[in-house]
């Protein structure tokens, strides 16, 4: 199976679902809940006030599957920015070898490998239990509030581990 070919610039309307997904894990909605009609305005977005550091953060999974670097990069510098003063704390999703980007910017990734590594890794392998198995153990170490995907889209297994989490009551 050939691999899918690295996107060189994200699709129009990323920069949306992300606020989307950053209001709504500031305002105390999970991954479950469905994303608000209208993403918030950058007039509310910048007057957000700066949290302090040792705020609590919640948890999201940003996958960024088969983006070049120039668009790794990209979404790096968009995440960073739009969440900045947000009660966010992103752990990256790759299947790319380079974890230069996220090193250099001190940020938490996990990293899957994509179709074409899979089965130079270990062609008999079930990778579909593998993945699913995968997303439940980064789920339940992570605890991610929400997902959001640049690139190739999340698999099914990894929106349904997260819906799998019980509620946490802190």
């Amino acid at each position: 199976m050939a691999a899918q070919p690295k996107t060189a610039t994200l699709p129009p309307g990323l920069l949306d679902r992300l606020r989307t997904a950053l209001a709504a894990v500031r305002s105390g909605r999970s991954a479950a809940g469905r994303p608000s009609a209208a993403p918030p305005t950058d007039q509310h977005l910048a007057t957000v006030q700066a949290l302090p550091a040792d705020a609590p953060r919640a948890v999201i999974f940003v996958t960024v599957f088969g983006l070049s670097t120039a668009a790794l990069e990209e979404v790096l510098e968009v995440v960073a920015r739009e969440g900045k003063d947000t009660p966010v704390s992103p752990v990256f999703l790759t299947d790319s070898l380079d974890f230069k980007p996220f090193r250099d910017r001190r940020l938490r990734f996990e990293y899957l490998p994509d179709g074409g590594r899979r089965h130079r890794f270990a062609p008999d392998l079930d990778w579909r239990t593998y993945e699913r198995r995968r997303y439940r153990l980064l789920a339940a170490k992570w605890r991610p509030q929400s997902l959001i995907s640049f690139g190739t889209p999340a698999p099914p297994d990894c929106a349904a581990a997260i819906r799998s989490l019980p509620s946490s009551s802190a």
